[in-house]
């Protein structure tokens, strides 16, 4: 993985060192920080060193107020709108410790269950196109799995009515939805306190799926491509059979892979929103 300037690959260097090394934790995102990174995936040749880029994928950062504080920025919000709107995925960030809240009762989780989520999905349900992928990812898996397991908590986001109906139309428009547990740090690495903080132990980080978000979003999108090609070279081989009333086979032209080149050719934009692989591709309660 590379990501598009050497700024930002210090950058990002700078924060993981700051994550593994200090004391403190990285400052949150501002209101007025939205961030664009550019990463390119390669792949280097099993028979030799050289190494190829694969696809790129566009991701845009930004504060979780964005979403659930009342601002006067107009302007900018309608840009910031139509930024989400027009990504080919949404990752929904589910952060862990208002999970374990919520499903403790306690009043902490149940503010973030109708603001927080709340306002979230209403956003995804402005994303353009019902069969684009929403992804749901639990953040400080470390922390949560130590109480609930994943269908638990699944269960327990199923008796959020809005998420619940979000669910069900996705599922109706057969569209991806997949929640999937993630920890940038790994087991062992901070407990958390009594206070609602995170306080390090000392040990080094050792992430937990978190690639796993977006694997799941390249092979979900050529999936889909797939899908559409193949639905419309079977339309196309009924609208040919009926008009010249004989068989006529129509063999999907996959072979040279064009629709593969043409989905990645300006990169994949991707929008977050605020041991095998543990995921969930589809609820049905």
């Amino acid at each position: 993985m590379q990501v598009d300037t050497v700024a930002k690959r210090k950058r990002l260097n700078n924060i993981y060192t700051q994550v593994a090394i200090e004391e403190k934790w990285p400052a949150a995102t501002r209101y007025d920080q939205v961030s664009e990174w550019t990463f390119t995936c390669r792949v280097q040749n099993p028979s030799g060193l050289s190494i190829h880029d694969a696809c790129s994928f566009t991701y845009l950062d930004y504060a979780g107020e964005r979403i659930t504080d009342e601002t006067d920025d107009e302007d900018g919000g309608v840009e910031f709108d139509n930024r989400l709107k027009n990504a080919d995925a949404l990752l929904g960030l589910l952060d862990g410790q208002r999970l374990c809240s919520l499903m403790k009762g306690e009043k902490v989780g149940k503010v973030w269950a109708i603001k927080d989520l709340g306002n979230m999905i209403q956003e995804m349900q402005k994303m353009e196109g019902s069969d684009k992928p929403v992804y749901f990812v639990i953040s400080k898996w470390d922390i949560v799995e130590q109480s609930y397991s994943l269908e638990q908590i699944r269960d327990r986001l199923l008796e959020i009515d809005e998420f619940k109906n979000l669910i069900k139309l996705r599922n109706q428009a057969k569209s991806t939805v997949r929640l999937i547990p993630v920890s940038a740090v790994g087991k062992g690495f901070a407990i958390s306190q009594p206070d609602g903080s995170m306080k390090k132990t000392g040990e080094l980080p050792k992430p937990f799926q978190v690639e796993v978000p977006l694997a799941c979003i390249l092979t979900d999108k050529i999936k889909q491509q797939i899908d559409e090609i193949l639905e419309k070279h079977k339309a196309e081989q009924a609208k040919n059979t009926a008009e010249q009333a004989k068989n006529t086979e129509v063999k999907p032209d996959i072979g040279s892979f064009d629709w593969l080149r043409q989905l990645f050719a300006d990169g994949l934009k991707v929008s977050p929103q605020y041991s095998g692989v543990k995921s969930y591709s589809g609820f049905h309660k």
